[in-house]
């Protein structure tokens, strides 16, 4: 009999992760440099995995907190994330693995996949379209043959 109560606050408990995780279908991030909070948008296996990681890891975390947090159970800084990425990156052997070159790869996928400027601007949180036009500088370069293919039909007409 206890069994099954623990099983059931278990689900319970399951639950209430999944909703809360899918209430907000996204992660809210703090911008630490301007105090300023923005969503990041998150894929459905993603926000699973961030649910099993809450479940597993931070079983009382309350919604709004920190859900990465160092061993005193301090939101992890930046300087702890970039510590930690480029450990991960020397046993792989990805020479100078940091969060910022993570950010400018997804940035330049995000466009290169078809993603617009201005929906790019808005998920990296940037006050101005100029800061997000640096990312499009490597799409210049994919498009250029496109564009030149483009004109070479216009041409014809």
């Amino acid at each position: 009999m206890p069994t099954a109560g623990v099983g059931f606050e278990n689900r319970v408990r399951q639950r209430r992760y999944l909703r809360q995780v899918r209430q907000v279908d996204q992660a809210c991030q703090e911008d630490q440099r301007k105090k300023k909070s923005h969503w990041v948008y998150i894929s459905d296996q993603a926000r699973d995995m961030l649910a099993q990681y809450m479940r597993k890891n931070r079983p009382t975390a309350k919604r709004r907190d920190p859900v990465f947090v160092n061993r005193w159970n301090n939101p992890l800084t930046y300087r702890n994330l970039y510590d930690r990425m480029q450990k991960i990156g020397r046993s792989a052997g990805v020479k100078e693995l940091k969060p910022h070159r993570m950010r400018h790869t997804y940035s330049t996928n995000f466009l290169n996949s078809g993603g617009g400027i201005e929906q790019l601007q808005s998920q990296l949180g940037h006050e101005h379209l100029s800061t997000t036009q640096i990312y499009a500088k490597s799409l210049e370069k994919a498009i250029r043959p496109a564009i030149e293919r483009l004109q070479q039909y216009h041409d014809r007409l």
